[in-house]
């Protein structure tokens, strides 16, 4: 029954689709893609640029683009990559970037919630797996869909401004770090920020201490597969990029390290631009100082030097996302099956894996 109706809305919808390699994409319709981004998706993050897709194709040979027409034209693109299936038996695939990129959505109109469905298909795979996705509320959609929510410090009015804000709501809070900021340069000297380095040594010493906090805190180690450190490293070399910039930022203590951070800057706009809060690792040295608020202070404060007016900290309900937030926004996740037997064996193909993954 849910096949025939994945099948009617992917008919109804009149959309049909093409899968080509990112790079093969030529200028005009590289052209397109940003257009369409442009016009359609009001959130100018970088994970959704055509230049972030482009970085993954270089490190990940199954990174895709679906092509999406109707008899009018090209409608949509939709950067995908693939995923390695538990027990080889069935086609699996993800937003393109995997578990590091922090936005899902189609370069194009926003999905409605059956066509969420039949993502798999015009995917032409047997489980499309999306998260952060924060297009067209999915609740509707009937099926797997869950809904979750990023967090935004929005300081387009300057950070003065923010924290002004900051001091009438939460006091306490603000009163603590600045506290700790005069604690730690009475005991280690003047802090300092470079807001915009560009050192692969930096993101090398950020990768290991990130990796090192996952394996502390026994938390799955998002930065163990090679392409992942491989695809950070592509993107601090994205210097010129229209799309994105990155902004690898450290900050010091006198001659001391403190803390580090790597996001990356979405595309320019006359309001400014959204940096992604992505990375960011601290000296357990300075711990009792509290360098991880102490580096968003600082980082906070330098905003404007980047014109920056509006930092995406992601999905997360942790109080270093919730004492600084000024708004949220809304996301979902879910997992979309192909309209055939081999998009149920491929939902049972997940099912078994994270079952045997539980007790291996």
């Amino acid at each position: 029954m849910r096949f025939r109706a994945k099948r009617s809305a992917l008919l109804q919808s009149g959309l049909r689709s093409e899968i080509v390699q990112l790079r093969d994409l030529d200028r005009e319709e590289r052209c397109l893609f940003r257009n369409l981004l442009a016009d359609y998706v009001s959130s100018q993050v970088s994970f959704l640029t055509l230049d972030f897709a482009l970085a993954c194709s270089r490190v990940l040979t199954g990174a895709l683009i679906a092509r999406v027409f109707d008899e009018n034209g090209v409608r949509m693109y939709i950067p995908f990559q693939k995923e390695s299936s538990p027990f080889h038996l069935t086609r699996h695939a993800t937003k393109v970037g995997g578990h590091l990129s922090d936005r899902f959505s189609p370069a194009g109109p926003a999905l409605p919630s059956a066509q969420l469905l039949v993502l798999a298909d015009l995917l032409k795979v047997d489980t499309f797996r999306f998260d952060h996705y924060a297009g067209s509320d999915p609740r509707e959609g009937g099926g797997d869909e869950k809904i979750t929510s990023g967090k935004i410090i929005r300081i387009d009015r300057g950070a003065e401004d923010y924290w002004a804000s900051m001091k009438k709501h939460n006091p306490d809070f603000l009163r603590k770090i600045k506290k700790r900021i005069r604690g730690l340069a009475q005991q280690s000297g003047e802090l300092r920020l470079d807001l915009n380095v560009y050192d692969h040594r930096a993101l090398d010493q950020i990768i290991e201490h990130k990796r090192s906090q996952y394996k502390a805190t026994g938390v799955a180690d998002a930065l163990q597969e090679q392409w992942t450190r491989a695809l950070l490293h592509e993107l601090l070399d994205l210097r010129d990029s229209e799309d994105l910039c990155p902004l690898l930022s450290v900050l010091y203590a006198g001659d001391k390290w403190v803390a580090s951070h790597f996001g990356l800057l979405g595309p320019a706009s006359e309001s400014g631009r959204v940096l992604s809060y992505w990375f960011a690792v601290y000296n357990k040295e300075f711990r009792a100082f509290g360098p991880g608020h102490i580096l968003k202070y600082f980082i906070i404060n330098a905003a404007h030097e980047a014109d920056v007016n509006e930092i995406d900290l992601g999905e997360g309900e942790n109080l270093h996302k919730l004492e600084y937030l000024t708004s949220d926004y809304g996301l979902s996740q879910g997992l979309s099956l192909a309209s055939s037997w081999r998009g149920f064996a491929g939902r049972c193909e997940h099912a078994a894996h994270w079952r045997l993954r539980g007790k291996f």
